[in-house]
């Protein structure tokens, strides 16, 4: 082991993995182990665990692709395990509720990241004979998977994301509902297939004499080769059918899932199936009306349909794209996602708006704030669905709230509530 901690990358995954729980350790958010802290441990770590990799098997080519594996993922288990100790030191000085829940989320998300990335390393320093090169691949494939996974996030009605390296962004990370579900562990099933396939790979194609992978090698260890192509073959239909398990979810993964549909003038309404044909023309209607009401208030004309999704609950909401209590809009999507509610419903005004002004938002959210809009305005964003879309809060209208603020000296400055906070 004191050979392995005289790499240079190894040092320096232990010292990046400590001084990044140190400084998580600032925050009143994600200072303790939970999804918030598993996600930014799993974007951020994995890279590195991945150059260590490599170059454990620079350093120690004449070991048996077993021991480069083990030496590899202990460093890998080092860092997380490092990262959970000093949690648990700032948990002395800020307790939390649910220690063991948020230790879980930092095993699933972190820890099956940072061995993966690891093993992965080492499987491209096999086949990669410059070191450099293999290193920068090492490194850029978990975050070319992350990439992927921020694709998903914006390509499809799901606000949540699993990754193999980033792990689980669940969209609402404020939602009172996150939890670990069956969706989450059966994907982190699926992360130890495919790290059997490296690994069953690797132990295929290893040769002791020239110390790398070569293929050569295969027609003595054909069976393990066998195993790698079950496992790869597994893994990928696992992949294709992910929808089903809840990995991810498309628009017609969950138009199917509730499986009614009707069309007004101005919106499509997907609704569930049971509901009555009367009932669902209310809601189109409803929605059609909306669409007019925001394009009269904000003078700008909506070009195509607006998709509403309602769901049968929050629970079927959480399953299907990812928010249980939070309601949603994707503006760059022209589509509202709901629960079945009171008719007319309380909160599809507030959520068609978003779509609405989305016309004359900027950048790929169509949302308004700075950098076109990738850093988010929270507060005009939301504060203009809330000026369009009237309703009263306890017998007073948000022109009454601001009136009373305003006498109560309460009012916060204009630019305390710009920019993304």
């Amino acid at each position: 082991m004191r050979a392995t901690l005289r790499l240079r990358s190894v040092r320096a995954t232990l010292i990046v993995a400590g001084l990044l729980a140190l400084a998580l350790c600032l925050s009143p958010v994600i200072g303790s182990p939970g999804p918030e802290s598993a996600l930014v441990f799993g974007v951020l770590l994995p890279p590195f665990c991945g150059a260590v990799g490599v170059r454990i098997v620079d350093a120690f080519r004449g070991l048996a692709v077993g021991a480069l594996v083990a030496r590899s993922m202990t460093v890998a288990l080092g860092a997380w395990l490092l990262t959970l100790a000093i949690f648990a030191l700032n948990m002395l000085r800020v307790p939390v509720c649910a220690p063991g829940e948020g230790i879980a989320f930092l095993a699933l998300g972190a820890g099956f990241s940072m061995l993966l990335a690891a093993t992965l390393g080492v499987l491209i320093g096999a086949l990669v004979p410059r070191v450099r090169i293999a290193t920068t691949l090492a490194v850029l494939a978990p975050i070319a998977f992350d990439l992927v996974e921020v694709w998903v996030f914006y390509a499809t009605p799901a606000i949540y994301a699993y990754g193999h390296f980033g792990g689980y962004f669940p969209g609402t990370l404020y939602d009172p509902d996150v939890t670990i579900g069956p969706a989450y562990l059966s994907y982190r099933v699926l992360t130890v297939v495919w790290w059997g396939a490296i690994v069953s790979g690797l132990a295929a194609t290893w040769d002791p004499e020239t110390r790398r992978a070569s293929v050569a090698r295969t027609r003595e260890r054909w069976h393990l080769l066998a195993v790698a192509v079950a496992l790869v073959t597994l893994g990928l239909a696992s992949e294709s059918e992910g929808y089903r398990l809840g990995h991810f979810s498309t628009r017609e993964s969950i138009a199917e899932a509730l499986g009614g549909r009707i069309e007004g003038e101005r919106c499509v309404v997907i609704y569930p199936r049971e509901t009555v044909r009367s009932e669902a023309r209310r809601l189109a209607d409803d929605c059609d009306f909306r669409v007019r009401r925001v394009e009269e208030v904000l003078g700008v004309r909506q070009p195509v349909p607006v998709t509403a999704f309602f769901f049968r609950s929050t629970e079927e909401k959480r399953l299907l794209m990812g928010a249980s209590n939070t309601y949603v809009a994707k503006p760059w999507r022209n589509e509202v996602y709901l629960q079945v509610g009171d008719w007319p419903h309380p909160v599809l005004f507030h959520e068609i708006v978003h779509v609405v002004a989305g016309n004359i938002g900027t950048g790929p959210f169509r949302v308004a704030g700075p950098a076109g809009g990738v850093l988010a305005s929270p507060g005009i964003i939301e504060g203009v669905a809330v000026a369009v879309a009237w309703d009263e809060r306890e017998g007073l209208t948000p022109h009454q709230w601001a009136r009373a603020m305003l006498d109560l000296e309460l009012m916060p400055p204009l630019e305390s509530v710009e920019g993304l906070h």
